[in-house]
C-alpha cells in the first residue's frame, strides 16, 4: 500500500469513529441498557476497534502524518467523552467521570503544545496508553453491568478505577513539560 493510500485509509478509520460513537450515544440514551445491549456492545466494539486500527495502519504501511497524529488523539478524546457521557446519562457512571476525562484531555493537549513549542516531542506516554485501555475496558464493563446484574458498588468501583487512572496518566504529561523546560534552561 502506498503511503498516500495508507494515510487516507488511516484517516478514514479515525474519522469513521465519530459517527459510530454518535450512534452509540443515541442508541444507549434512547434504549437504556440492558435493552438494546447487543447493539450498544457492537457499536462500542467498533469504536474501540477503529481506535486500535488507525495508527497501526498508518505505521505499518508508511502512512503516518502530522495531521493523523493530531486527529487520532482528538478523535479518541471525543469518542471516549461521548461514550462515558452516554453511560452517565443512563446512570451507569457519575457525570463527574466524563468531566474528569475532559479536564485530563485538555491538560494533556496544552502540555503537548508547550512541549512542542520548547523543542520536545508530543508523542504519547505509556500512561496515556494504559489510560486508553482502562477506559476502553471500563466502558465495556459499565455497559455490561445491567446485563450482568452488577450492583451500584461494582459500577462505582469501575468508575473510580477509570477516574484514578485517567488523572494519574495526566501527571506524566505535566512532568514531561517540566522536564523539557528544565532541559531547555540548562542547555
Amino acid at each position: 500500500m502506498k503511503s498516500k493510500t495508507a494515510r487516507r485509509v488511516a484517516m478514514t478509520i479515525t474519522v469513521l469513529r465519530l459517527p459510530i460513537v454518535a450512534l452509540f450515544f443515541l442508541w444507549v440514551y434512547t434504549t437504556h441498557p440492558p435493552e438494546g445491549f447487543f447493539t450498544a456492545l457492537v457499536l462500542l466494539a467498533l469504536v474501540e476497534i477503529t481506535d486500535m486500527l488507525d495508527g497501526g495502519v498508518a505505521r505499518r504501511f508508511g502512512g503516518t502524518s502530522e495531521l493523523g497524529a493530531a486527529m487520532d488523539p482528538w478523535s479518541d478524546s471525543i469518542s471516549r467523552l461521548t461514550v462515558y457521557s452516554a453511560l452517565a446519562c443512563v446512570g451507569l457512571t457519575s457525570f463527574a467521570l466524563p468531566i474528569v476525562m475532559a479536564m485530563r484531555d485538555i491538560t494533556v493537549s496544552y502540555t503537548r503544545i508547550i512541549t512542542v513549542s520548547h523543542g520536545g516531542s508530543a508523542g504519547a506516554y505509556l500512561g496515556g496508553k494504559v489510560k486508553a485501555w482502562v477506559q476502553g475496558v471500563g466502558a465495556f464493563a459499565l455497559l455490561s453491568s445491567p446485563a450482568l446484574d452488577w450492583s451500584n458498588g461494582v459500577q462505582s468501583a469501575i468508575s473510580w478505577t477509570v477516574g484514578v487512572v485517567t488523572v494519574l496518566s495526566m501527571t506524566e504529561y505535566i512532568a514531561g513539560v517540566f522536564r523539557v523546560l528544565r532541559e531547555q534552561k540548562q542547555g
